[in-house]
């Protein structure tokens, strides 16, 4: 797991070195334990966390699967479907924070 990934961005204040190693200490020990595959993407569906339960799952270990587009973990035929359904998730996604920035401001 790259150590340049810390969920739960919603924090606002300033973390210092020992808070920020605790934090991501702490995570990493979550996603490593969870049973369940975890796998992060960002916003162009690249692959930024890909857990223990994900490597068993898929049989690709993280750093294979690291910055590689999601689609690299489907079947051929469920690429155009599934991109379809994350770009109308994203949309989504963008429409209910337009939505949340037009109501903050009136």
């Amino acid at each position: 797991m790259p150590s340049s990934i810390l969920l739960g961005a919603s924090y606002t204040g300033i973390m210092d070195e020992e808070q920020l190693r605790t934090a991501y200490g702490l995570q990493s020990a979550i996603l490593e334990a969870a049973v369940d595959a975890i796998i992060a993407i960002d916003d162009k569906g690249l692959i930024r966390l890909f857990n223990a339960a994900a490597e068993r799952l898929f049989g690709y270990p993280a750093s294979e699967v690291i910055g590689r587009n999601v689609s690299y973990l489907m079947p051929e035929n469920m690429h155009d479907i599934t991109m379809g359904i994350y770009r109308t998730i994203k949309i989504q996604a963008m429409q209910k924070l337009l939505v949340s920035v037009v109501t903050l401001r009136d």
